[in-house]
């Protein structure tokens, strides 16, 4: 029976070095490779909202006057915010939400979302026993203010901050949101933060890369994904109604663009996920467990990526078609394609997820080697978690 391969084993130079980047059609890939299949994305490239420039000033003042940067040991807040405006999350909501039709929810998105960028990375980090005690309080104090309004206790100085900052901003989605969606945008919230109250927090603590059937498994249950959700329906000021929202093309259509974004997120964040610990990645997962070599495991995401597009792309041409025409949906559906596509060019021009460019203690140390872009973001997970739907039988069949 062949080794499992470690946590080290898959952070080393050797698989480092030699990991397959796939190219992606239409985008200049530094160092792709010709090993794998390229990523095809059916959308066009995305504008960018006139009002780009604002949202970024607004965005870094923000960060700023609410101390939203993370504390990290032996890190200086100036690198921290230097880093998290250099992660350039401002530029990605106003190519995601290039349409959004007023200023206003286009900033209540674009913080919300920058908060749970955030706040992934000090949930999924593993930094030690305190570090996961103050996560568990953490989420414990969190979750009141979506139903009542106000935070619970938290003892840690930049836990209590942010948790003020949440309420505020969770107060603005009360006023501006009709109630359904507004349960909703809380159940998708409370589902996420369950997931760092479970064992996928101490499989990160301890630096174990799960099974692939642990990933499929906990991930069909949630994705990381869903956080993209609430947030479009409020840049795009189209709150959709349950019997639309509900919907079997609906759901599917989330399905097919949570499933692209995760996959290539796990491609294009792997050598980062390795360097900071994070052990939930299917590539990883792939490799560790199944005996697959790196090519053939970004081979099978490429392939899944794919034809998640496609089907997305043929999804949102025909919604509205079935018996569910609304014009909220069409502004809805053709805001998720342009979400997928932005997406797709930040990571591959971005480089949020250079290896490079982490922070906790277990990262190797950088070398003198060039690596594309600029250097950006500070360390954690790859954004908002793993998707897995139906992959199971896919997988079965390899």
């Amino acid at each position: 029976m062949a080794r499992v391969l470690t946590l080290d084993d898959l952070s080393s130079p050797a698989v480092r070095d030699s990991f397959p980047i796939p190219a992606v059609r239409g985008l200049a890939v530094p160092r792709a490779s010709r090993e794998v299949p390229e990523i095809v994305c059916p959308f066009p490239e995305v504008g960018i909202h006139p009002e780009a420039e604002r949202l970024k000033s607004d965005n870094f003042g923000w960060i700023v006057e609410t101390g939203m940067a993370p504390p990290y040991p032996a890190v200086s807040e100036e690198e921290v915010l230097g880093r998290l405006q250099r992660q350039c999350m401002p530029d990605l909501h106003a190519r995601m939400w290039c349409d959004a039709p007023k200023y206003d929810y286009l900033a209540l998105a674009d913080k919300l979302l920058t908060f749970f960028w955030i706040l992934d990375d000090f949930m999924d980090e593993p930094r030690g026993d305190e570090h996961r005690a103050q996560q568990i309080e953490y989420v414990e104090a969190f979750r009141p203010i979506l139903w009542a309004g106000v935070p619970g206790p938290c003892r840690e100085p930049w836990g209590a901050r942010t948790l003020k900052t949440f309420a505020e901003l969770w107060a603005q989605v009360r006023a501006i949101s009709p109630l359904d969606q507004l349960k909703r945008h809380a159940s998708v919230i409370d589902a996420w933060l369950n997931v760092s109250l479970d064992e996928s927090g101490a499989v990160r603590h301890q630096r174990r890369i799960p099974t692939t059937a642990h990933i499929l498994g906990k991930f069909i249950q949630v994705h990381g994904m869903d956080m993209f959700i609430p947030w479009n329906e409020i840049a795009l000021d189209a709150f959709l109604p349950e019997e639309i929202y509900g919907h079997p093309s609906v759901a599917d259509t989330h399905v097919r663009f949570m499933n692209a974004v995760c996959w290539y997120n796990d491609i294009f964040g792997f050598n980062r996920d390795m360097a900071s610990g994070e052990v939930y990645n299917l590539i990883a997962a792939m490799m560790a467990h199944e005996g697959k070599s790196s090519v053939e495991a970004v081979t099978f995401l490429v392939d899944r990526i794919n034809a998640d597009m496609t089907a997305l792309d043929y999804m949102a041409q025909s919604a509205g078609k079935d018996g569910i025409a609304d014009d909220r949906l069409e502004r809805y559906t053709a805001g998720i394609k342009k979400v997928v596509r932005a997406m797709l060019e930040w990571h591959v021009t971005s480089g949020k997820y250079d290896w490079h460019e982490v922070f906790t203690s277990d990262a190797p140390a950088a070398t003198d080697q060039p690596h594309p872009g600029p250097a950006l973001v500070p360390a954690g997970p790859t954004g908002l978690g793993t998707s897995a739907s139906r992959l199971t039988a896919h997988l079965a069949a390899q």
